[in-house]
């Protein structure tokens, strides 16, 4: 399984890590931001990560 993604949804198609899911989930996770693409997905899952 590759973690890239060629249709990735994030508007912000500048990004370095724009299709590079694993690396632009690490890279919110570690900022407390969610990731543009899960934010509907699981708002559970967001709950408990640091803001």
């Amino acid at each position: 399984m590759s973690c890239n993604n060629e249709r990735c949804t994030c508007p912000n198609i500048k990004c370095i890590r724009h299709g590079k899911c694993c690396e632009c989930i690490n890279h919110h996770m570690e900022n407390g931001v969610t990731v543009h693409c899960m934010k509907d997905s699981d708002p559970s899952y967001w709950k408990n990560v640091k803001k």
